[in-house]
């Protein structure tokens, strides 16, 4: 009992600045995380990921769906981004993420 109360004893100079350190950086607001889309040609609507299919010709594609129009436009990424393409064919998109205004693939 005595060697292991001297032990902690020993170590609390060095345990307590870990655990503050610890609640004070884990309590501080890193950034403010925008929930709203900003406003563009894609803001009232939503995206469907599509999963490729592995090894062949294309490894996904994006479809938009326009909530006025009620019209869906498909392969949107390749329309947006010109010469580029879900590389390479041996990997196949599964799933995006909408974060701060952007969305993850």
């Amino acid at each position: 009992m005595n060697m292991k109360r001297s032990i902690t004893l020993r170590l609390l100079p060095y345990i307590f600045p870990v655990v503050l350190l610890a609640l004070v950086t884990s309590c501080k607001k890193d950034h403010d995380i925008k929930l709203t889309p900003a406003a563009g040609k894609y803001e009232n609507g939503f995206f469907i990921v599509n999963e490729g299919n592995y090894g062949h010709d294309h490894g996904g594609t994006i479809t938009y769906f326009d909530y006025k129009t009620g019209l869906l436009t498909d392969s949107t990424f390749t329309k947006e981004n010109p010469g580029k393409a879900f590389d390479p064919n041996t990997s196949s998109l599964e799933f995006g993420a909408v974060y701060n205004g952007s969305l993850y693939l």
